[in-house]
């Protein structure tokens, strides 16, 4: 049997991605599935920088270019090397190829003007430049030998930005461009886009040349194809820095681009953006508090888009006050049961705290959630159900056990006769309840940083 590789990388698994140190109740599958309903999956935590998504499109545009281009082929002896053109392999290989270049070109950047900030791929780009003399070789294979980073198929731009371009509808899983009217609506308007952008219809270019030329100049003898970055003709290097000089000057060219096909100036999104916009506008910008910013954008919309802000309006305070505890729990390396219940009642907690803020999420809400998420929101509201706080203490730490369980991780800690057993580091609540804040953000801060690249500034959410 044939695999292709897209058959074998699929997206990121958040059941199985969060650190032994980070998302000890396994509520990122919980609060992310609200977040991916506002923004219908075009941001989340590792693609929010509008010069990252255009460096994304202009290398997918390429390679759509080259597939589409008859006159465009690959000879016989290459395609064991990087596969036939409509291949996946061969996508991926443009990809990474022509994320190298960009990498290294605005790393021997002297323009002072160039921000470097954001690269991904820009440390390990720095010690290859480094240790090679700024004259690295360029290796166009799919193979480590052709990676900046380690697994630069998931970690690279390509990787990254893969599900937000599968959603918005660029190719499909298999690298198939042009193949719905979907997919040709999205090619046709990123070719407006370039004949708009002298800067970008520059890049592309050269872009394009350089791919057809190291295929047409590779000789049997030598493969698979390579190249040295001071052969890499200036022009590439040169359009490469002033396409991508900043995501300011990014967002400057791509804002109106970017906005008409993700659609995120619409719905609870384009509420979120009105509110975020206004935020960093104000001459003394507030801190972003996605409780307060939510609140806003309630305000600015009605039906589906105002029932998303309120399904999250309802849910967070549930998992802010369940996360509550379980800190109250792992504060100290021992407790009793008695321990924790004096401090949950220094935050206003009872008995029927959690069950409170259970009741007033609605059955909507709790549909939104689908397979571990789901199954994980259903556990957590067995928590809030138990009839005394003791009980909710030793559930919440029996659910706690069987996330960490699903990794392979040992417990943080364990309840023995009554009394706790910290195996981690201890936490740190809130000094007071009025200190308590939300702990999921939904997105929001990536969304700002997004923003922030369209309108004139960026924070680098992501590096």
């Amino acid at each position: 049997m044939n695999f292709k590789l897209a058959d074998i990388i699929t997206d990121t698994n958040k059941d199985i991605a969060s650190s032994l140190y980070i998302d000890p109740l396994g509520m990122l599958v919980i609060w992310s599935s609200y977040g991916e309903a506002i923004f219908e999956k075009r941001v989340n935590s590792i693609s929010n920088d509008v010069r990252n998504f255009t460096v994304n499109l202009m290398h997918h545009g390429v390679v759509q270019s080259l597939i589409a281009d008859s006159s465009f082929v690959i000879p016989e002896h290459l395609k064991n090397f990087v596969g036939d053109k409509t291949s996946s392999r061969f996508a991926q290989t443009c990809l990474l190829h022509l994320e190298n270049i960009y990498v290294f070109s605005m790393l021997t950047a002297k323009e002072k003007n160039v921000d470097t900030s954001g690269i991904l791929g820009s440390n390990n780009g720095r010690k290859i430049l480094d240790a090679e003399d700024e004259n690295p070789k360029l290796v166009f294979t799919t193979n480590r030998e052709g990676q900046i980073l380690v697994r630069q198929l998931g970690l690279g731009v390509s990787g990254r930005y893969r599900t937000p371009f599968l959603e918005l509808g660029y190719f499909d899983k298999y690298y198939h461009y042009n193949h719905d009217d979907v997919s040709k609506q999205r090619w046709d308007d990123y070719g407006q886009l370039l004949a708009k952008e002298s800067l970008l219809q520059s890049y592309f270019d050269a872009a394009v040349s350089h791919i057809k030329r190291l295929i047409k100049n590779t000789e049997s003898s030598k493969l698979p194809p390579e190249i040295q970055f001071k052969n890499i003709s200036e022009g590439l290097k040169q359009t490469c820095r002033s396409a991508f000089l900043s995501s300011k000057e990014v967002g400057k060219i791509t804002r109106d681009y970017w906005l008409n096909v993700t659609g995120l100036d619409h719905g609870s999104a384009g509420a979120l953006l009105k509110v975020l916009k206004l935020n960093s506008e104000k001459e003394k910008v507030v801190p972003i508090e996605p409780e307060n910013i939510i609140a806003d954008a309630l305000d600015l919309t009605d039906g589906e888009a105002r029932q998303k802000l309120e399904h999250v309006m309802q849910v967070e305070p549930f998992l802010t006050r369940i996360n509550l505890l379980f800190t109250l729990i792992c504060r100290q390396n021992s407790q009793t049961m008695r321990d924790i219940e004096s401090e949950w009642l220094k935050y206003g907690g009872t008995n029927a705290t959690l069950a409170d803020l259970y009741k007033n999420i609605s059955y909507s809400a709790k549909q939104v959630l689908t397979g571990s998420a789901r199954h994980r929101f259903e556990k957590l509201s067995g928590v809030a159900q138990c009839d005394t706080l003791q009980q909710q203490i030793a559930e919440l730490i029996s659910y706690h056990k069987s996330v960490m369980h699903t990794r392979g991780q040992q417990p943080w800690v364990e309840l023995r006769n009554g009394i706790t057993k910290l195996h981690a580091r201890p936490l740190s609540p809130p000094d007071s309840a009025k200190e308590l804040k939300w702990v999921n953000s939904y997105y929001l801060h990536q969304f700002n940083n997004l923003i922030r690249g369209y309108f004139g500034g960026n924070d680098h959410a992501n590096d």
